[in-house]
């Protein structure tokens, strides 16, 4: 089987070991990753630049993608087309939504050309209108061109193919598959004598961290509280006001990213105490399983797809109870038995997410069509 994997970014060597791992699976005879050369990345508001890489398992291909100062995800002007017509792949999978004008765009050269390729996808958009008019007619006829071409994708979360399902998609081979996520650290770092928890992420209202700190004064008195993350500059007077003259509580505003995991490792529990807004909730949550991997016991809120990815009902909490995030914190601390339980739990837990589980499942649903 000869796959393209056409995914909007490649510079982060935890994705280049991915690729190697999913490129190595004796069911793939060969993997060409294709990736945009350059191209703004919107949520980050900064150029971000790619590279190519050629390894035993994979080869990873730059090409152009249209109007490149405005998004990296757009359909490709240069690369594609070629790659397409020279490597013939079994199977084109768009690391990208399955509404995305890159999907569409690859179902069209199939269908202009006459390509045998099969075209999957995988997605992580949990909001979208529930009917089919609610989208513009260009964007009404896409859809309907799209889900007459798709062979199946994978999903990040369980909503999202329940949204799907609604707008007409087959869904009898779109699986939730988790993100790959596989840390390495040390097993010689130690944690801290003081029982810590961290948040890791944009300190903002809507990731729920705020309200955490509203209610820090019930939390027990020997938990410290790392804080690590951005404030947004409109929220930076509130947040401070939130953790002043609380020894408990130490705000650290960046951590390089290469020392990052080994300093999470010293603490004990992390939190994810995201809220659901109008235009958004978690998809995922990438920093639960980093946490997991780094051997802290991961709590989130029931906001979108973090019951999904934690999986332990007594790691979630109402996403509107901060009382019974600090009721679960209180007990992890004094309670050594349910904590070494929970502890046992993530270490299990955590290889959902591995390279190779979800190199496999990702066969599974190539084979499947």
């Amino acid at each position: 089987m000869k796959i393209l994997l056409i995914h909007q970014t490649s510079n982060q060597d935890t994705l280049l070991d991915f690729f190697n791992t999913l490129g190595g699976n004796k069911e793939i005879n060969e993997l060409k990753v294709l990736s945009p050369s350059s191209g703004y990345d919107s949520f980050r508001k900064r150029t971000r630049f790619n590279k190519t890489v050629k390894k035993d398992n994979y080869e990873l291909i730059l090409g152009e993608v249209f109007f490149k100062d405005k998004k990296i995800v757009n359909p490709y002007s240069k690369g594609l087309i070629k790659l397409l017509k020279e490597f013939k792949p079994d199977v084109v999978h768009v690391m990208y939504e399955a509404m995305s004008t890159i999907v569409l765009q690859v179902a069209l050269y199939r269908k202009i050309f006459g390509f045998n390729y099969k075209i999957f996808f995988y997605g992580f958009e949990n909001i979208y209108p529930s009917k089919l008019s609610d989208f513009s007619f260009s964007k009404q006829l896409a859809i309907r061109f799209i889900r007459k071409n798709l062979d199946g994708g994978g999903y990040a979360n369980t909503e999202g193919i329940q949204r799907l399902k609604t707008l007409g998609f087959d869904t009898s081979n779109i699986k939730r598959v988790f993100r790959p996520v596989e840390i390495k650290v040390d097993d010689c770092i130690k944690k801290l004598d003081d029982f810590t928890v961290c948040y890791v992420g944009r300190v903002t209202e809507e990731k729920g961290i705020f309200d955490f700190l509203r209610k820090v004064d019930r939390l027990n008195s020997n938990i410290k509280v790392k804080i690590i993350g951005k404030v947004d500059d409109n929220e930076k007077e509130l947040f401070f006001n939130l953790i002043k003259e609380n020894n408990q509580i130490e705000y650290i505003p960046e951590i390089e990213y290469s020392i990052l995991f080994r300093t999470i490792a010293q603490y004990h529990v992390m939190i994810v105490p995201s809220k659901t807004t109008k235009k958004w909730k978690e998809q995922f949550g990438k920093v639960i399983p980093e946490g997991m991997w780094t051997d802290n016991i991961v709590i989130g809120s029931s906001s979108g797809a973090i019951s999904d990815v934690i999986g332990d009902n007594e790691l979630i909490f109402d996403e509107n109870n901060f009382e019974e995030l600090i009721e679960i914190l209180n007990k992890l601390c004094t309670d050594k038995e349910f904590y070494n339980e929970k502890l046992d739990y993530i270490k299990v837990r955590r290889k959902e997410y591995s390279y190779e589980k979800i190199s496999s499942q990702y066969i599974d649903i190539f084979k499947d069509k």
